[in-house]
């Protein structure tokens, strides 16, 4: 059963193998402005917006992002500041004040103020002396003129077509985080629930290695993700196991969510040993250490919420509640890859001298 770990992997890996695809600017319909924009000093509008048939003049705070299409141009005064990115089809873009991102698809950009990042596809693209541009530069059939005085942190790269980094982007309902996410906290948490009552030898013996010998149980989840993604990457171009996907998706997934289980166990035993209360029964034992999980996700999100206040935009309690759901999920992965390597290293192999 340790192919249940490598399977998961190799899941992942055929996961990260396919070609990454370009930032996509997604406007609510509602937002979907005809005619000229003009957002002005002390005003901050916070809300991703596409203009058709206008112009946008930022003279305050547009703290999301803009697409301008049908010609339309874009006018970042000094003391403006566009906190998201800003998608020109075809139109002028001229940042005075602050941009994020700044990416033109054959219409000429001027800086002469601050941006992060600069795309452009056959566009012209100047920089003036005051200009600063602290990302990275990517163009593609462009002309870039940098005049003396003007600071950028990277060269200008030039990439050649396709250029997959380029952003797109989409017009449709945006469904709001504060509904979904509680839901799918809690579907998770059931869901890491079923092993202790099907699987429960299982669990309980993973969790128990993992006590004993933690860093060896990481080391063996993390060196099936690493061999078993470089197997992936190399047949993803030669497709011989391809056909393996569906078997390793029915391992993989069961071997993730009962090594999630038994991390969620030794950490709700711990917990729970911390607070007083030992010998917990299973369920409440990876009930708590979920709930820590979430805390901790919680806390990271605080921190880095806390720890770029001088510059990060206002953030809404739906978009908070997103970020804690992703770093949740993001630890919850961790776990499970590091309890099915506890999983693995408990479960007997068919090659071992015992089984033969």
């Amino acid at each position: 059963m340790k192919s249940c770990n490598l399977s998961l992997a190799f899941f992942l890996a055929l996961a990260a193998a396919v070609p990454l695809r370009a930032e996509t600017y997604v406007i609510d319909p509602a937002n979907v402005i005809t005619g000229d924009v003009l957002i002005r000093p002390g005003e901050a509008l916070d809300k991703s917006i596409l203009v058709k048939n206008g112009n946008l003049v930022v003279e305050g705070d547009l703290l999301g992002s803009c697409v301008i299409t049908e010609g339309g141009s874009v006018t970042v005064k000094k003391g403006g500041h566009v906190h998201g990115g800003i998608l020109s089809y075809g139109g002028p873009v001229n940042i005075a004040g602050e941009a994020y991102r700044v990416s033109s698809y054959k219409a000429p950009v001027l800086i002469s103020g601050q941006a992060t990042h600069v795309r452009a596809i056959e566009a012209e693209v100047t920089l003036s002396s005051s200009a600063a541009v602290t990302g990275k530069i990517i163009v593609t059939s462009s002309k870039v003129t940098i005049a003396p005085g003007a600071r950028i942190k990277t060269p200008v790269r030039e990439q050649e077509p396709p250029d997959t980094g380029f952003p797109d982007y989409g017009v449709h309902k945006i469904t709001p985080n504060i509904e979904s996410v509680p839901g799918f906290g809690a579907a998770l948490g059931l869901l890491l629930i079923l092993p202790a009552l099907f699987t429960r030898r299982s669990v309980a013996g993973s969790a128990i290695m993992l006590r004993e010998s933690f860093w060896k149980s990481s080391g063996a989840g993390a060196a099936g993700c690493c061999v078993l993604a470089l197997i992936g990457l190399c047949s993803m171009k030669t497709l011989i196991l391809f056909p393996l996907a569906a078997p390793v998706v029915g391992l993989g997934v069961p071997a993730l969510v009962i090594g999630c289980s038994a991390f969620c166990k030794m950490l709700g035993d711990k917990t729970l040993a911390a607070l007083g209360r030992t010998a917990a029964e299973p369920v409440l034992a990876i009930v708590t250490g979920y709930a820590a999980l979430i805390l901790i996700g919680t806390v990271w999100v605080a921190i880095t919420i806390l720890s770029h206040l001088a510059w990060i935009r206002p953030i809404s309690a739906d978009a908070i509640l997103g970020h804690i759901c992703d770093v949740s999920g993001f630890l919850s992965l961790i776990a499970g890859i590091i309890g099915a390597g506890a999983l693995a290293r408990i479960t007997p192999s068919p090659f071992s001298p015992e089984q033969l």
